[in-house]
């Protein structure tokens, strides 16, 4: 078994945007994650949710082509710029900026 904390949806998002990974749309929680390459990823989580081991696993492995490590490690150098990214990133799906 994999012995991690929970880890925010909003820093694991942040991440993969840091990545590469862009939002192609959104309607209210559900984005629709694109990367040139690779198949289109649904990230279905409220931004303050926490991601537990099996799916951050689940995530990296099927969907996003990380090893576990890997998205667990992007997932926490997130900083305060890489969310405003997210939330700028978000904006410009829905056309407004969200409150921060």
């Amino acid at each position: 078994m994999i012995d991690w904390p929970a880890t925010k949806a909003r820093r694991v998002l942040a991440a993969l945007i840091r990545q590469g990974w862009r939002v192609l749309r959104q309607t209210g929680s559900h984005r629709v994650l694109a990367r040139p390459g690779w198949p289109n990823v649904i990230f279905a989580f409220h931004d303050d949710a926490g991601l537990g081991p099996r799916m951050l696993a689940q995530l990296a492995g099927q969907h996003a082509g990380y090893a576990v490590p890997r998205i667990r490690s992007l997932a926490h150098s997130t900083t305060a710029a890489a969310s405003a990214t997210a939330r700028a990133c978000s904006a410009s799906v829905t056309g407004s900026l969200p409150p921060g």
